[in-house]
């Protein structure tokens, strides 16, 4: 078993080593789906493991069951993003570049040592502000030159946690399971170690007030990199908050760190919902609604028992879900060259079976049933009001319903066709190879139908940057948004072995 943690990681390295030394494009393509592939399948075997943890390198990586299931969200999370959005022409830098990616946040999941895991989460910041600019574009480039300078303070901020933390052990260790065992720690330092640190990883959650990078470094970046950054980056670095919340139960910190997620999630919450009240992006809207999601999650970390295992199905569903739309939504970008939700409308781009599941995915990220993000609120809504936290649950999801309706009116556009603002279209392809007029009908109440042509929705001609195969792409969204329904909810051994592992960690409190 302990070479299932070794595997991932190998795997990884010689998947990036190879498309450097081998020119193939299809190789490009092939390699970093192969390594979601592989850490996807020793997550599951992890999981089920009958051990209550698996050591490798003398005890520097650790996983017990909390850690293979993010391992596991990882793969999966990376074989939506890259196996269904990477098209026929990937360079041997993008995908040594996802390769890195990959590698560095399966080392976060899996590593014992904070150090080593902030050494992790610190090298997904180098490897993605790269892809972030990957367009080549003045905005992706203020975007990943944005996310690089917000991200790096928020890690360092983290790092002076640490170094806080062993000098609470004495200067002798900073192994999670040798901390939570260590009865000897300084109390002082190890609360202040533990909020420093709580507030550095918070940055790279996009928890407010160090979000602002999210939006930008989402909407610009590549499909298959914001699915992602969404889809599972946010989430790992959550996971990092949550390992320091068990200590925090185990060093009597956990009033503090409780404060301090309840007040960023919540002000997360209301930020992200107030600002996809106007989100005309379709891209950025996707990007706040990540935001707000996260901050129902650090609520629910904050919570701790009873709700930490609805947190890890809400992981993992919402990295499914929001990567499949990342993906649906960029063949439409890249189809119509323009991400603004009102020319994408008109277009009449969203058609066919990338409409259909963009309404599903859709309906599982507003937190409707049947899909597991539904059942992962309701656990967090009645662990919150048992724990007395109520109100603060209760204020959050008046601002999530406040996002609820914006994303039901801005999608609506997009699945009928600007139908829903009384605009119907019919394009006109006039005999040019750039360009494509769009002729719009509008019906008044005071007059007789009137048709318009209006210079603005002239649009240029994208590139068409397809996936490599459409059928496979449509299929690996489709087993997502099945997984995102009921993989979580049939993983009852799994989320017990989790609770049972955080129980044995904290004895019990949370």
């Amino acid at each position: 078993m302990n070479n299932l943690l070794l595997l991932p990681l190998a795997v990884a390295i010689a998947s990036a080593a190879t498309t450097y030394l081998v020119s193939s494009a299809k190789l490009n393509r092939i390699a970093p789906t192969l390594t979601s592939a592989v850490i996807f399948l020793s997550g599951i075997t992890l999981i089920h493991s009958h051990y209550p943890y698996e050591v490798a390198l003398g005890g520097v990586l650790r996983v017990d069951p909390l850690s293979a299931w993010m391992l596991t969200t990882v793969g999966a999370v990376g074989l939506t993003a890259i196996g269904a959005g990477l098209d026929s022409n990937v360079s041997r830098e993008y995908s040594g570049l996802l390769n890195g990616f990959i590698f560095a946040m399966s080392l976060a999941v899996e590593a014992d040592n904070i150090g080593v895991m902030w050494f992790a989460i610190e090298a997904t910041t180098v490897a993605t502000a790269f892809l972030v600019s990957k367009s080549g574009t003045r905005k992706s480039a203020e975007a990943a030159w944005k996310y690089v300078v917000i991200a790096s303070s928020g890690i360092a901020i983290a790092l002076l946690g640490v170094v806080i933390i062993f000098g609470a052990s004495g200067g002798k260790t900073l192994s999670w399971i040798l901390l939570i065992h260590d009865h000897q720690l300084n109390q002082g330092l190890l609360r202040l170690g533990i909020a420093l640190t709580v507030l550095g990883f918070s940055t790279k959650v996009g928890l407010f007030p160090m979000h602002s990078w999210l939006p930008d470094a989402h909407s610009q970046s590549p499909s298959p990199v914001s699915a992602l950054m969404s889809g599972v980056l946010l989430s790992v670095a959550l996971y990092a908050i949550l390992r320091m919340r068990l200590l925090s139960e185990v060093g009597m910190a956990s009033a503090e760190i409780k404060g301090i997620l309840i007040a960023m999630g919540l002000a997360s919450v209301a930020l992200a919902s107030l600002m996809m009240v106007r989100q005309r992006d379709i891209k950025r809207l996707l990007a706040y609604s990540s935001m707000e999601h996260m901050g129902v999650m650090a609520l629910g970390v904050a919570i701790g028992k009873g709700a930490t295992a609805a947190v890890l199905i809400y992981i993992l569903a919402h990295g499914l879900i929001k990567s499949s739309l990342f993906i649906l939504v960029g063949r439409v970008v890249n189809k119509t060259g323009t991400s603004d939700i009102t020319e994408i409308s008109l277009s009449g781009s969203f058609a066919g079976v990338t409409k259909y599941l963009t309404i599903i995915a859709m309906i599982g990220l507003l937190g409707l049933p049947p899909f597991a993000i539904f059942f992962a609120e309701i656990q967090i809504s009645v662990a919150g009001f048992t724990s007395g936290l109520g109100a603060y649950i209760a204020t959050a999801f008046i601002f999530a319903l406040v996002a609820f309706s914006s994303i039901i009116r801005l999608i609506a556009n997009l699945a009928f066709d600007g139908a829903i603002n009384g605009v119907n279209k019919t394009p006109i392809v006039e005999n040019h190879p750039f360009t494509e007029v769009l002729v719009v009908q509008r019906s008044t109440n005071s007059g007789p139908e009137a048709i318009e042509s209006s210079p603005a929705l002239l649009l240029p001609a994208a590139k068409s940057t397809t996936s490599h195969s459409p059928h496979l792409s449509n299929f690996l969204i489709v087993l997502s948004l099945v997984g995102a329904t009921v993989f979580p909810l049939f993983s009852q051994a799994s989320l017990n072995a989790i609770q049972f592992t955080i129980s044995t960690i904290t004895g019990g409190r949370s």
